[in-house]
């Protein structure tokens, strides 16, 4: 032990002094070397020493995307958070909801007034589902905007901004600025896997196939359960390919393509009974209270894109967008809404005025007394509710920046002109029907066990 106890002091000495001399000769060469010189034995070549603390890909944006913005943001009179494609990378975001969550004063609505087929977002306590644009186009459709593949960064504009986005923009906007062609060459595939089914993949290749074009292909696969449930899940899968002719030259064109198709099974949850503590206990926290072979919410987006720029010189630059997007969408969704007969009481849950009423169902004109069997519900309203969307936008804008001097004080000056055509289609109705057009009686379903065929007392329908 006595001797090793020198050794490990001096290779710990010898590990320091080591890095103390790379630092000496990086900071002074010169003096080594003149030393040398005079002494005219030896002579030491220099050395270079190239190192970054920094990361390449920081989260750190210095200009919002739209020529409309003259100014770096900093200098910018108005909040403009920009979340770019490394803080999603670097924290995994998925969807639009999630790289919106990490945005103070966004919230999400859970569907009331009837909106549960799409992202309600608002934005300082405004509805702002009907402000969000791609690459500064409105895209008007009211969806659940669940990928990001393609996304380079999300601009979030706090106020009122109808100069930069034109009009609706009330509380602010929240701009989609989508993947185009770099000029160097790189490929990044992600793959993973996890519980619940959980598979993703996505390739981003950018190549340069000489001086003047780029191109850059971005997909993706994605699958998953949704965790704690039984039926309900994701499927979806997405190509973007682009190409850029003039790439770095002060005249180009850029085309981009994408098609996104998405399949996936809409989410009410369980009932929730304030006056009895919440979520009950008969019920199955992961049963759907659905139709599950009905159930839908299904959306596919195809777009294309050009953008043409040319700099007549540093201070004036021309560029066009113009934009084809339709996005179609097909829901079904069925509220678990009905009448509900408790095992454990024989009665329903105790209402808001504090009662639990008896299971027996009034007769109507139409209608005679129905008996809810303990333990099960009948369905009521809301049932098997299709709605087949349809948006159409047709959009193109040109921009004309300038920059110059009038009696020393330097100007920004931006005109623009744009057009737009939008064509929106919504056709609703409720798939079950009698053949007069009139709403069945739906059977009874199982509280404990909704997803099955569960046979109870003899006269009634189960299902």
């Amino acid at each position: 032990m006595i001797t090793d106890k020198p050794s490990l002091r001096a290779a710990a000495s010898g590990s320091f002094l080591a890095m103390a001399c790379v630092g000496f000769i990086a900071s002074a060469p010169a003096a080594a070397q003149t030393a040398d010189a005079q002494d005219g034995d030896k002579t030491l070549g220099g050395m270079t020493i190239t190192a970054s603390a920094v990361d390449e890909d920081s989260p750190k944006v210095e200009q919002a995307e739209s020529p409309k913005y003259t100014r770096p943001l900093l200098d910018t009179p108005q909040t403009i958070t920009v979340i770019n494609k490394a803080t999603i990378q670097q924290q995994n975001l998925l969807t639009l909801r999630e790289v919106l969550s990490t945005v103070p004063g966004i919230t999400f609505g859970a569907g009331e007034g009837g909106f549960g087929y799409g992202d309600r977002i608002i934005l300082r306590g405004q509805d702002a589902k009907n402000d969000v644009t791609v690459d500064g186009v409105r895209s008007g459709a009211f969806l659940n905007r669940n990928e990001v593949y393609n996304i380079e960064q999300v601009e979030v504009t706090n106020g009122a901004n109808s100069v930069m986005n034109g009009g609706g923009s009330v509380a602010g906007t929240i701009n989609l600025v989508t993947k185009r062609p770099l000029s160097n060459t790189q490929t990044i595939l992600n793959a993973g896997v996890g519980t619940d089914n959980y598979y993703r993949a996505t390739v981003d290749s950018n190549v340069r196939m000489n001086d003047l074009i780029a191109v850059r292909l971005n997909a993706v696969y994605h699958q998953n359960d949704i965790a704690g449930r039984d039926v309900e899940d994701y499927k979806r899968w997405g190509v973007a390919p682009a190409i850029t002719i003039g790439i770095d030259g002060p005249t180009s064109l850029t085309v981009q393509l994408e098609h996104l198709d998405d399949k996936a099974m809409p989410q009410y949850g369980l009932r929730y009974y304030a006056n009895n503590g919440g979520f009950l206990d008969e019920f199955d926290r992961g049963g759907y209270y659905g139709f599950r072979n009905l159930d839908q919410q299904n959306a596919k987006t195809t777009s294309m894109q050009g953008i043409f720029s040319h700099a007549f010189s540093d201070k004036v630059k021309f560029r066009n967008l113009t934009r084809f997007e339709k996005i179609r969408q097909n829901t079904v969704t069925s509220q678990p809404n009905g009448t509900f007969c408790l095992a454990s009481t024989g009665l329903q849950p105790i209402n808001i005025d504090g009662v639990a009423n008896s299971c027996t169902i009034a007769a109507t004109a139409t209608a005679p007394a129905i008996t809810v069997p303990a333990g099960y519900y009948l369905p009521t309203g809301g049932r098997g509710v299709q709605r087949f969307i349809s948006n159409t936008t047709h959009y193109t804008q040109s921009d004309l920046s300038a920059e110059f001097e009038t009696g020393g004080i330097g100007h920004s000056m931006v005109v623009g002109v744009s057009a737009l055509w939008e064509d929106y289609k919504q056709y609703q109705g409720t798939l079950p029907r009698n053949p007069d057009g009139s709403t069945p009686t739906f059977p009874f379903v199982s509280i404990a066990n909704p997803e099955a065929v569960v046979q109870g007392p003899a006269g009634a329908t189960y299902g």
